[in-house]
């Protein structure tokens, strides 16, 4: 079982080409987001994948079980797009990646492990630092100091919240919505308070059945798709762009989760965690 658990978490290495780089090469696992190889107390590699929408750091319980690591009970919550659930702490004597070099760190149990065949969870805490950048052309994951950079890119600033997580406002139809960028999600969601901005109803024309989704926690929720006509983030106007809706019971405001099948259509893009800035890679100038 140890052995399957293992093959399991580590991930195929066929899922894209290897490739000779500086920082951390991205592989993706099965729902499309990017992963990179972590050692744990010193073994692996573990395949975790890198979520710009998470906080914590967390690692499945397999893992943990494999690793013969003890989780701790503790009052922590962990906010996942479908709900909220407490959750064990394990504490690890090193964890590290191109990326990364910690020693003697607690690390929070996924709750839902099946939200993923990979080991674990990377968390923004890692580089609340630094800027992170995630190069889809060069398939490979950096981490640099905060600042300006050279390079041809569009700034966007990031709502200013109390979060270290980077949100900037994105146009739908006309409408500008926040909306949180968010490696961890396959999908671009939005909930119910953007059917309402954009002037639909939960039964709207627009709108098809799309299945459910499911998030870090165990929950699941219904949700519907519709095809948006213009999407702008930044000077970037995207046309025809499916976006899924989760309806919720309660009016919330409007607010939009930036999912990996608009993100990784970018060349690349920089999350500055000091400046608050997100930085979109555009193409060369010849």
């Amino acid at each position: 079982m140890l052995t399957t658990a293992l093959m399991f978490l580590t991930l195929s290495t066929s899922a894209i080409a290897s490739t000779v780089t500086t920082g951390a090469e991205i592989r993706y696992d099965n729902r499309s987001r990017p992963v990179i190889a972590t050692q744990v107390n010193g073994k692996g590699p573990y395949y975790m994948v890198v979520d710009s929408g998470a906080e914590s750091t967390v690692i499945a319980p397999q893992l943990a079980k494999i690793l013969n690591v003890v989780g701790m009970d503790s009052d922590i919550v962990i906010h996942g797009a479908t709900g909220d659930i407490n959750t064990k702490i394990y504490p690890i004597e090193r964890f590290s990646s191109p990326l990364f070099d910690e020693k003697q760190i607690g690390l929070l149990e996924l709750p839902n492990p099946s939200a993923t065949p990979a080991a674990g969870i990377i968390g923004m805490d890692l580089f609340a630092d630094k800027a992170l950048v995630f190069d889809f052309k060069n398939r490979e994951m950096r981490v640099e100091p905060s600042g300006e950079v050279k390079g041809n890119y569009m700034t966007i600033p990031a709502i200013k919240d109390d979060s270290l997580l980077i949100s900037v406002l994105v146009s739908l139809n006309g409408v500008q919505i926040p909306a949180l960028v968010d490696t961890g999600a396959a999908a671009t969601i939005a909930n119910s308070g953007v059917l309402k901005a954009l002037g639909w109803q939960e039964h709207d024309p627009h709108l098809v059945d799309d299945g459910e989704i499911r998030g870090a926690t165990k929950d699941t929720n219904a949700i519907k798709k519709a095809n948006i006509e213009t999407v702008k983030i930044g000077g970037m106007t995207m046309h025809n762009i499916p976006v899924r809706f989760v309806s919720s019971p309660t009016t919330e405001p409007a607010s939009l989760i930036l999912g990996c099948d608009i993100l990784e259509s970018l060349i690349g893009f920089r999350l500055d965690f000091p400046r608050q800035e997100l930085k979109v890679m555009l193409p060369s100038h010849n």
